[in-house]
């Protein structure tokens, strides 16, 4: 075999290597670096994920410590009949403070309670109207009370009029329809 024939093959080898490495060997390293972007992209999408549910838990821990310092604690957001009784006199206290005469019917007691709809604990709601006779900033203020109190008592209906107009301490009439809860044991 000359030095000729030699160069000729090798370069004939040369060119076939080099096609099997560019058609071949370079596609099969390629979907591999793909495939490897693609799992370090979702490694680090988790990574974020994580750092955010890290902070989240973070934030969480924080305001039960803020929670914990409370005077009022979760747990006595529900009341037990004790506190039931407390609650009516907070609400009796309000009407007071704001200057309001205020008539309470209170339409069940803790053992004729109906369960909460949804609610998965025994949770029990009993239904009160308030009626309000007085100025219409001391019933401003009372709502804002009744709004802003520890415990929970949505108001289910509310409606205003004109009270005497002669008086001016009842200029208005207000009437509340709400809810008290109570957690039972249970």
């Amino acid at each position: 075999m000359s030095v000729e024939t030699k160069i000729y093959v090798t370069i004939f080898v040369w060119l076939v290597l080099s096609v099997a490495s560019l058609f071949f060997v370079f596609p099969k390293f390629a979907d591999g670096l793909v495939a490897l972007q693609q799992t370090h992209q979702s490694q680090i999408d988790e990574y974020n994920n994580l750092k955010v549910q890290i902070q989240s838990l973070r934030n969480m821990q924080d305001e039960l410590a803020k929670i914990s310092q409370q005077p009022i604690q979760p747990k006595d957001l529900f009341t037990s009949d004790v506190k039931l009784v407390k609650e009516i006199q907070r609400v009796e206290n309000a009407a007071n403070s704001s200057g309001l005469e205020m008539a309470l019917s209170i339409s069940g007691s803790a053992s004729t309670a109906q369960a909460y709809p949804g609610s998965l604990s025994k949770l029990l709601k009993i239904p009160y109207a308030v009626t309000l006779n007085g100025g219409f900033a001391g019933v401003v203020q009372f709502l804002k009370y009744l709004e802003n109190s520890y415990f929970i008592s949505p108001i289910g209906g509310f409606d205003i009029s004109a009270g005497d107009s002669a008086l001016p301490n009842k200029s208005v009439t207000a009437r509340i329809n709400s809810n008290f809860f109570i957690h039972t044991q249970q």
